[in-house]
């Protein structure tokens, strides 16, 4: 399998036409059982430049750093743990990440509602 490195290259891979984040979380959301989101993850990072002078703002950007996948579990007011797929990854692994939140968000319903 390939490895996936940006939220272009997953949204490709994943093959469900989708062009954001927003479609990616709203479709994770829509077609799950627990209702799961997703969320880029980013850290800041400093511009690296000799041309870069001090004066100039912002010194910092935005970097993805990969997806995170979680659930609030409707009914037992609780949340999962979140899971992390960080770059470079494979589109299995986040299957998996997402197939973990789902196991664990039955299991906090399982136990809060009988």
């Amino acid at each position: 399998m390939k490895n996936i490195n940006n939220l272009k290259e997953f949204t490709e891979a994943r093959g469900f036409g989708e062009e954001s984040i927003r479609d990616i979380d709203r479709n994770t959301y829509k077609y799950t059982n627990c209702g799961a989101w997703v969320v880029e993850q980013k850290e800041e990072r400093e511009y690296a430049s000799l041309f870069l002078e001090e004066s100039m703002s912002p010194r910092y950007y935005s970097h993805s750093t990969g997806l995170t996948i979680g659930s609030i579990v409707e009914g037992a007011d609780y949340d999962c743990t979140p899971v992390t797929v960080t770059y470079p990854f494979e589109l299995d692994e986040f299957w998996e990440a997402l197939k973990a939140v789902e196991t664990q968000a039955n299991e906090i319903w399982e136990v809060t509602n009988e």
